[in-house]
């Protein structure tokens, strides 16, 4: 009998995975590459003042623009979990990282605006002893009212 929910279980997650990557590669694949218009030139300045911040190593400006909700999410094949939650965790986050990684940089590679969606590849650069390493990655970030609210982080490409 529990053998039978166990798989069961296993299953509706796996099929939960499935819907929500599916989901992610929809909105891509359907979502409008940048247009202009003020229905897409606010979500998009929202999330281009956060990596501007974030170059200039400007911790103040990215947590006044979150919400007060704010989540940070990494997603990959096998779970969804939050890595930052509210303005103050992502304050801390931030300093961490630019205590451990001096040198990183950030930049928008491709964007898709769907609505208050703003889907980008985004590659991170640092200097290392070896040179200049980065990589790129999926991100997503919902705004609301001027704001981020979520943002969802896929797994890295190198």
């Amino acid at each position: 009998m529990f053998e039978g929910w166990r798989w069961r279980q296993r299953l509706v997650v796996a099929w939960g995975w499935l819907f929500a990557l599916n989901l992610g590669f929809l909105v891509l694949a359907c979502a409008k590459p940048v247009a202009k218009g003020p229905q897409v030139a606010e979500p998009l300045r929202v999330v281009r003042a956060q990596v501007d911040a974030f170059n200039r190593r400007d911790v103040a400006a990215p947590v006044a623009g979150v919400a007060p909700d704010f989540k940070w999410l990494s997603v990959d094949a096998q779970q969804t979990v939050t890595e930052v939650e509210g303005p103050e965790a992502l304050r801390t986050s931030m300093v961490d990282y630019f205590v451990s990684m001096p040198t990183v940089r950030s930049s928008i590679e491709e964007v898709f605006v769907e609505g208050d969606f703003v889907a980008v590849r985004e590659r991170v650069s640092w200097e290392t002893a070896k040179g200049l390493r980065s990589q790129s990655a999926l991100a997503v970030y919902g705004i609301r009212a001027g704001k981020i609210f979520r943002v969802w982080y896929y797994p890295a490409q190198h």
